[in-house]
């Protein structure tokens, strides 16, 4: 009898950031780049108001239109195909890869996604006072207000109540003096809680948080507060040094390793949000570029 073949099969769906605006006030000066201090002539805060209306929106269809994707895949898969799927995102678009990693850990998915990949992830919304957030607040590319920003427009659809999510106060004061789920600093590298002054616990809108706490504890929104991590894929994730966003990746990498999965982590020194995307004039971005290229080609079908 003939001996069945396989084909090996590769699916990935990237799911990019929100925020590309920016990239114009950018210039290199000795291999780094510099912010510069004009403005476009466009309102910037204003069309990127836009953007984020709708990347919300294109947001919240995306969580069902991939997990319904690669539903497909699987019932179009035979005994002759062997499919390798991996989920990858950058910015807010690793936040919706990890979500689809976690719901099609949840729901036994099979094939099973073989690997998460997640540049400068964003993993949760309680805590906006996190050290990277107060550290790298007027930081090129994303500042810290757009964080908010991006928050807001996603859990209301607007932008009216960003200083209360800049300030925490989206978050009651009894979940803020909880270690879970609230957010545990002290599991990040020392170095970072160095002149850091954590938030006041005493302070909140409980209204807002009764309107926003479906949301915002939702695993699916917020990745780092799944109440468990185990049998998610291998995952790499990519953080930068300035950025608002670093410490996600730093405290979601940390839960994951805690859960016996397995985590590469690399950390650029001299990175800023979305610092890959200038692997072409960058040397120090192409060099991270090719290494986390290279960890894909290599361990995708090893697990």
């Amino acid at each position: 009898m003939q001996e069945k073949q396989s084909i090996t099969v590769t699916a990935s769906v990237y799911l990019s950031s929100a925020i590309t605006l920016g990239f114009k006030n950018l210039r290199r000066k000795g291999g780094k780049f510099e912010h510069r201090p004009r403005r476009p002539k466009v309102q910037l805060r204003h069309w990127r108001s836009i953007l984020l209306a709708a990347f919300c929106t294109v947001r919240r269809l995306m969580s069902t239109v991939a997990v319904r994707m690669f539903t497909f895949i699987s019932s179009v898969c035979t005994e002759y195909l062997c499919w390798c799927i991996y989920c990858t995102g950058e910015s807010a678009g690793a936040n919706l890869a990890a979500a689809v990693a976690l719901k099609l850990r949840d729901d036994e998915f099979q094939p099973a996604v073989k690997m998460q990949v997640l540049i400068t992830p964003v993993v949760q919304g309680l805590d906006l006072r996190l050290p990277s957030m107060m550290q790298n607040q007027n930081a090129p590319i994303l500042r810290s207000e757009e964080v908010a920003m991006a928050n807001a427009m996603y859990l209301e659809g607007h932008t009216s109540k960003v200083e209360a999510f800049l300030n925490n106060d989206h978050v009651s004061p009894a979940v803020k003096q909880m270690k879970v789920p609230y957010i545990d600093v002290s599991q990040l590298p020392s170095k970072y809680l160095v002149g850091y002054e954590r938030p006041s616990v005493e302070t909140g809108n409980e209204t807002m948080w009764n309107e926003l706490k479906h949301k915002l504890l939702n695993p699916y929104f917020s990745p780092l507060l799944a109440q468990h991590l185990d049998g998610l894929p291998l995952t790499y994730i990519f953080t930068s040094e300035f950025d608002p966003v670093r410490d996600h990746g730093f405290l979601y990498a940390n839960r994951l390793q805690n859960s016996a999965v397995k985590v590469e982590h690399v950390h650029s020194d001299v990175g800023i949000h979305g610092f890959l995307f200038f692997y072409d004039s960058c040397p120090q971005a192409d060099k991270s570029f090719q290494e986390m290229t290279k960890f894909i080609a290599v361990n995708l079908y090893k697990y």
